[in-house]
């Protein structure tokens, strides 16, 4: 949640979406992902030690079912590695998400690393969806709490 609560501070909390706590109770999930990425630009995927690529095998797992919108769709995938979790093997993810599995993720500690981390991974995340894009001016600098800045 503290990476939610960061990108909603720098980019608007109407900008986030942020799977269960974005979808309201009562709403089929599957519609939902699929309407809100067809104006979703980047999916920033956080593996944790619980991660297990696995799981996305299944059709009904809310993890596989954005992940596939968003390959299907092109959207960036920015992948995070929390807390020093590995990211699975390319043999381990369904073969249509494959290649997610060499994307080099970002290093996240929730601990004293988190904001050093956090700024990283904003900036990185921004330059490189400007390079894939082909746009690398009008990025928008943010300024920390901490002082410390980095670009969406």
């Amino acid at each position: 949640m503290r990476m939610k609560e960061r990108l909603a501070r720098l980019v608007g909390e109407g900008n986030v979406f942020f799977d269960f706590h974005s979808i309201n109770f009562g709403l089929d999930f599957r519609n939902v992902i699929h309407e809100v990425f067809s104006g979703i630009s980047i999916v920033v995927l956080l593996i944790g030690s619980a991660f297990h690529a696995e799981r996305l095998h299944r059709t009904d797992d809310i993890v596989g079912l954005e992940l596939r919108e968003a390959v299907t769709r092109g959207t960036f995938i920015m992948p995070a590695l929390v807390d020093g979790a590995p990211m699975p093997k390319a043999d381990a993810w369904p073969p249509e998400l494959a290649e997610i599995a060499y994307i080099n993720a970002a290093p996240l500690h929730r601990g004293r690393e988190f904001d050093r981390d956090t700024e990283r991974f904003v900036r990185d995340m921004a330059l490189s969806y400007a390079s894939r894009v082909g746009r690398t001016r009008g990025l928008n600098i943010i300024r920390f709490p901490d002082g410390s800045t980095g670009a969406v």
